[in-house]
Parts: structure tokens; sequence; C-alpha cells
């Protein structure tokens, strides 16, 4: 007998390998520090600028106290003049985080720090700040206290061959960096268990639009029987409970006509409903027990709120804490 419910858990709630420990990550410090912080050229960071200089500095006489050009403060959210540009030569690691910005379409600094949680966080940082400049990155926003927000830049799409991505609202860029946090907390506990992930596009001609699409691969299981999929909805409350349940509708009598098997090989799916609070899941778990259509789906909706994976603080994603299978 299906279950007469959807599942109130986290995706990898799958899991059919070992006992479900909580996997956690290193808390994000804020940065916010780094993220507000007047920017500057390579050489106000760079050793030889030492501590001894900085006293000399504070503690010289007004009349002979000079600001060096080479400390020029760098606008936020505009490019500095080419003239003003710190130098910038495209490494491999650059190549990386055009990489990224294009897989992510929207993703913040705190965010790009924990991918990159191996470099050098002030190095990381300087790397943005140069593509940023040098146009190969885009930034968003306006606020000074907020995180910055980066987008794939118009040299950035010419390197990787990719398309430019235009101008985006306040909506979707809170949407995207919703999806990105998850896809995120996927990556980095995955990569922490050995478990394989991989993020997939969808085919467009697809009758169902999901804001992601995801494959997971458990080293420890027969094959065949080794990989679990599934559609992910990060889902903001704008949307209607029965325009939500409509959407759900649709997953399902896809499912049931076999269509994600002829377009995508598979052999069934989920679907990973992320909501921005508890009240929400409630709302959206109700509205989905109620509905006539989706009683025999049941299993295959599962649900999970934001909080339970942002990155700051992100705890497992593995574990069942909500009980309700």
């Amino acid at each position: 007998m299906p279950s007469l419910r959807p599942r109130v858990a986290s995706a990898i709630d799958e899991v059919p390998c070992s006992a479900p420990e909580i996997v956690s990550a290193t808390p994000l410090h804020s940065g916010e520090g780094l993220e507000t912080a007047p920017e500057t050229t390579l050489e106000t960071v760079s050793p030889s600028y030492s501590a001894s200089d900085q006293l000399e500095s504070a503690t010289s006489s007004p009349r002979l106290r000079q600001t060096p050009s080479f400390r020029r403060r760098l606008p936020r959210f505009t490019r500095a003049k080419r003239s003003h540009r710190p130098p910038l030569a495209l490494r491999e690691r650059d190549l990386e985080l055009l990489r990224t910005a294009h897989a992510y379409r929207l993703i913040s600094t705190p965010q790009y720090l924990l991918l990159f949680a191996d470099e050098s966080r002030d190095g990381v940082y300087r790397r943005l700040q140069r593509l940023f400049h040098h146009e190969y990155l885009d930034r968003l926003g306006s606020n000074p206290n907020a995180p910055l927000v980066y987008a794939l830049g118009r040299r950035g799409a010419e390197v990787l061959e990719v398309s430019h991505r235009k101008e985006v609202g306040d909506h979707y860029a809170a949407h995207q960096l919703m999806i990105g946090n998850f896809r995120l907390a996927l990556t980095l506990t995955a990569r922490d268990r050995g478990i394989g992930f991989t993020w997939r596009a969808v085919l467009d001609d697809a009758p169902v639009r999901p804001d992601g699409f995801f494959a997971l691969q458990f080293p420890n299981r027969p094959e065949r029987k080794n990989r679990a999929h599934f559609f992910l909805e990060a889902d903001r409350p704008t949307m209607t409970r029965e325009r939500f349940v409509k959407k759900l509708e649709g997953y399902w009598a896809w499912h049931e006509q076999g269509g994600h098997t002829a377009a995508l090989g598979i052999k069934t799916f989920r679907v990973q409903t992320v909501t921005k609070s508890e009240e929400r899941l409630r709302s959206l778990l109700a509205a989905t027990a109620g509905a006539p259509q989706l009683q025999n789906g049941m299993a295959h909706f599962w649900f999970t709120p934001e909080s339970r994976f942002t990155p700051v603080g992100l705890q497992s994603i593995f574990r069942r804490n909500l009980g309700n299978d």
C-alpha cells in the first residue's frame, strides 16, 4: 500500500546506506567584514605592507601623511576606470570561478567561499574582485550591507563560449539563491560522504518545469539499486496552494505515462520541495495530502524547510529529524 502522506524529509533521506549520523560542515563565519570592507588593489593585502608600516603611518604627522595611489578604493557595484583596475591574468582557478557562476546562474560570496573552502578566503575575494572589475563577472544588488551576488559577465561568457544572461529582478535573484543553497548543501554533504551527486539539465520540451534536477549514486549499494533521481521545487510563498497542487499533479501524470523514462531514461523520480518556513511546509503538506489525484503517488513527494540546510550552521541533510515517514 503506498503511503497516503507526503514525506516530510530531505532528498537524501532516501540514502539506503549506513546509519544516518549527523554530518556537520564547518559553520560559515559571517564574513561581514570581508563583504562590506572597502575594496583595495592587490598591493594593500600584500605581505610587504607590514604592521610596522601601518603603525608608522598612523603616528606620523598629518602634514606628511599621504594616501598612496595603490590604496585607492574601488567601487563596490560599478566597475573602476580601466586605469584604476588591479591587474588580472586569467588562471585556471579563475576559470573555475567563472564555470561555477555559470552553473549556479547566481551565486553569493559566502556560497563561493564554501565551495572553495580549500582556498584562502582573501585569495578568493581578490580573484572575484578582479573578475568583476574586468567584466568577467557581474555583481547584482545595491545593498552595501548584504553579501555580494555574482553572475557570469559578458567577457566571462565569451571565454566559456556560453550565452550572457540579461539583468534579473529581485524575485528571480532570491529564488535562484534559494536553489543555490540547496544545491550547495547537497554538494558539500555528498562530497563528505563519498556519494555521487550530479546536477543535470532537463529537456526544454518536457511537460514539467522544475527548478532543478539531480541524481544521487550510493557506492555501497548494488548496481541498478544505487541511484535516485529528484526534481527540485524551490517554493517561495508567492504561489497559491491550488497552483502548487496542480504542478504536482502534472509531475504525477507524467510519471504515470512513463514520460520521464522516454525523455530522461530513468525508471522513477521523486519531487523534493523546499519551503521558506515550517508554516509554509505544513500548509503545502495539507494541500498535497488532500488532493485526490495524488493519493497513489504520495511517496514520491518530499518536503523540507530551507532552514534545515542553509550554509550558515549547515547540518546534515541526511538525518531524518522530522520523523514523518
